[in-house]
């Protein structure tokens, strides 16, 4: 009938319910959705799964057991004023998975909106009966739940009739007893605007802006230490080591100047006079002796400019002629580091610059030959011969540097 308004557990609702009580779970509550009907009202079956012309839907605000049933869960949602212009006439709660728990046939009631003229905050409230209340909870969204008025005067009337009445302490907040004495040093008391002005009358009357106080009557003042700031007593000596006393312009003054009068800005000493001068060696700077061999190995001394241009002089020699280079040499006495071309063989890891003349290893036999270069022209033919007729004997040797 149009005139009975109730709220049931669709079969999707129970069978949660059933698998959280029987898995001591709870389903969460999220979500009221509300329609019209379609124009009518509706009667709400256990297979429904959605309301019939949804029209809004919102978060839960609140979720309560009704004081006088604890089977009954009641929840709540506020319509917002800006929204409208439509009939309630069918609820539903959703859970967090969105399946329609509970359907509900609502009074039919008009949602006006701003732009009509009028508005208004509609609480919608859903009543539903479970076995067993602690099965269902709310999930909300803290930022968008707002108080009814209900709500507020409820939550006010269990406040007065609890004890829950904290005291105020230095560490939170609670109720307290005002105090107007200005000599207590109870904590746990509030002091008035009166007790305050008593303490600060007495305070401006006891010390003047504008005072001074003899030396005598000042106590407690620390002597200055190396470690604190302080009184202290002058020395005007220059050969005390107190640590405790400050000494005068007029000590420091002497001190200095027996200070310059005892070096001169300009002034020299004989070498037998500095002491401790160290050697020079690969690890420090220091003094060191020179040498002009070019065949030392000292780490300790330093080698002569002469001796630097002597062994220069010799690399430079030395590099005029390459290495493996034949030369024609009209004596029996080869010179040093040079050999005669004979055929002989030699070691190319030893011999690394010779063997980029020589790729094979082997030195040409050069003996019964002369050297002679790719002929370009007649020239060389009548040089050749020439050294023939006038039995001119040339030896090859090469350079076998390493």
């Amino acid at each position: 009938m149009a005139s009975e308004f109730f709220t049931i557990l669709t079969a999707a609702g129970k069978a949660k319910i059933a698998s959280a009580l029987a898995e001591q779970k709870q389903i969460r509550l999220q979500t009221m959705v509300v329609g019209d009907g379609n124009g009518k009202y509706i009667e709400p079956t256990e297979s429904q799964t959605k309301v019939v012309h949804e029209v809004w839907r919102g978060q839960l605000n609140t979720l309560k057991i009704a004081p006088d049933n604890p089977a009954w869960v009641i929840a709540e949602a506020i319509i917002p004023e800006q929204v409208g212009g439509w009939y309630v006439r069918e609820v539903g709660l959703l859970d967090t998975d969105g399946t329609l728990v509970a359907i509900g046939k609502f009074p039919e009631t008009y949602k006006p909106r701003l732009p009509a003229g009028a508005s208004k905050q509609i609480v919608i409230r859903a009543v539903m009966e479970v076995t067993n209340a602690d099965a269902v909870t709310l999930l909300i969204d803290p930022s968008v739940v707002v108080a009814t008025r209900e709500y507020v005067d409820d939550a006010l009337k269990t406040h007065q009739q609890s004890r829950n009445h904290p005291d105020a302490t230095l560490t939170q907040k609670g109720f307290t007893q005002l105090s107007n004495a200005t000599n207590s040093d109870d904590e746990t008391k509030a002091a008035t605007p009166k007790a305050v002005k008593t303490a600060y009358d007495l305070a401006n009357s006891k010390a003047a802006t504008s005072h001074n106080h003899a030396w005598n009557q000042i106590t407690g003042i620390p002597d200055g230490t190396l470690t604190q700031k302080g009184v202290v007593k002058l020395n005007n000596t220059t050969n005390s080591t107190s640590t405790t006393e400050a000494a005068t312009p007029s000590a420091v003054k002497a001190a200095m100047d027996k200070a310059i009068a005892a070096a001169p800005s300009s002034h020299t000493h004989a070498w037998g006079q500095i002491t401790g001068i160290p050697d020079g060696t690969l690890t420090q700077k220091g003094v060191v002796k020179l040498n002009n061999a070019t065949n030392s190995t000292s780490t300790t001394e330093a080698a002569t400019p002469n001796a630097v241009k002597a062994a220069m002089d010799k690399a430079i020699a030395a590099e005029s002629c390459p290495v493996g280079m034949p030369i024609p040499w009209p004596s029996d006495s080869i010179p040093s580091g040079y050999a005669l071309m004979t055929g002989q063989t030699f070691n190319k890891a030893s011999y690394p610059k010779l063997a980029i003349a020589y790729p094979s290893g082997v030195i040409p036999d050069m003996r019964g030959w002369i050297i002679k270069g790719k002929p370009s022209s007649g020239e060389l033919y009548y040089l050749l011969n020439w050294m023939e007729l006038n039995h001119i004997t040339i030896r090859a040797v090469f350079r076998v540097l390493i």
